[in-house]
């Protein structure tokens, strides 16, 4: 094939050369920190100002910021964007059956993150992280739908008054006992406002369980008690979990 014959830095006409090998390295720059590299028997690898970027291993295994390619295009780093148009969707990556988006929801807000299973119809959506923060998720709706958030639970013995026993919590940091059959759940974290719903229970035939009327709304404390037929009660099983 007709190619520039360069001979002691001057580049003579073009030339035909019968199946040409360049040995060694090939520097594409007067410092010889860019260019192609052959690192090991049957491998190539590309260099940008020092810094090897991409290699091809003996087996035909690409590698982007990784001299040890695990599969057939393996890459390392930073920022990884894999992208391609898929209408107003934007492919961030895939792997086997799994397809991950920016947007993926209609439009072109690219805020949106959204979790596909199969393939890219909209159908096989499993979950979204919206634009405003929102998590959905399908669970039975047929399509994803916004999850609303346990943000408290707990569940303790309350039997012994003072030495209110917590089997076991989530964001509650301790259980006061104010007396009895009313009780206060310590937060660990605080809610982001009152706008919360409260709900339990407890042990025992007609114990009704209720937030605490003495307490105001608070983002930290919720009081809640146990009682029957106006008497407060001191119970084994108490149970509370906050939502918003």
């Amino acid at each position: 094939m007709p190619i520039q014959k360069i001979t002691t830095g001057v580049i003579e006409s073009s030339q035909t050369l019968t199946t040409p090998t360049i040995s060694g390295n090939l520097s594409l720059d007067s410092t010889g920190t860019t260019g192609v590299r052959v690192p090991s028997a049957n491998t190539l690898a590309f260099h940008t100002a020092g810094t090897e970027d991409i290699r091809i291993t003996s087996n035909g295994w690409v590698g982007v910021g990784t001299t040890t390619p695990a599969n057939t295009f393996t890459v390392k780093g930073t920022g990884i964007v894999a992208e391609r148009d898929v209408d107003t969707d934007r492919l961030i990556t895939t792997y086997n059956d799994i397809n991950v988006f920016a947007n993926a929801s209609g439009g072109t807000n690219h805020n949106v993150f959204t979790i596909r299973q199969s393939n890219n119809s909209v159908s096989n959506n499993r979950l979204r992280v919206t634009a405003t923060g929102l998590f959905q998720f399908d669970s039975g709706y047929g399509d994803i739908a916004t999850a609303y958030a346990c943000r408290a639970w707990v569940n303790f013995d309350g039997s012994t008054g003072a030495g209110t026993t917590i089997r076991g919590s989530g964001n509650v940091s301790s259980i006061t006992h104010n007396a009895t059959g009313i009780w206060q759940i310590n937060l660990t974290n605080a809610m982001p406002d009152t706008n919360y719903a409260v709900v339990g229970g407890s042990e025992g035939a007609g114990m009704t369980f209720s937030t605490d009327s003495g307490y105001s709304l608070s983002t930290t404390v919720i009081g809640i008690n146990v009682w029957r037929g106006g008497t407060y009660y001191d119970r084994s099983y108490v149970y509370a979990a906050v939502f918003r």
